[in-house]
């Protein structure tokens, strides 16, 4: 359903700002921290993670509410003009963003789903 829905793809275009690559970010903790202000680069492509389907609720004899949660995972790194990848060339930034996807299908007696829609 979801690549032949194109799920992934109205994700990309419903939040198109929330999966660019990060302007800024702060690395390190406490004393240590340092807030990086510049565009990173991504270090790859993006790995999408979709988990098991979770049942929500019946509605009537056939009518199934699920959810399923979807991720993107994508590693990112400082140009390497940038002083700290100078100074380390482990500088990178790992982002996670996930989102909650509801969809309904009816259940056929013969356990087919059909009418399969997003919510």
């Amino acid at each position: 359903m979801y690549y032949s829905d194109n799920v992934v793809h109205k994700i990309r275009e419903a939040y198109a700002s929330e999966l660019q690559p990060p302007t800024s970010t702060v690395t390190g903790s406490g004393p240590a921290s340092i807030l990086i202000d510049e565009n990173w680069t991504p270090a790859g492509n993006d790995t999408k993670w979709i988990s098991n389907a979770q049942f929500e609720k019946l509605e009537g004899n056939r009518t199934y509410h699920w959810t399923n949660q979807v991720s993107f995972v994508q590693m990112f790194k400082l140009p390497s003009k940038h002083p700290h990848a100078i100074l380390d060339g482990n500088v990178g930034y790992l982002r996670v963003v996930s989102f909650r996807v509801r969809w309904i299908a009816d259940v056929k007696s013969d356990g087919r789903f059909n009418n399969v829609t997003l919510n």
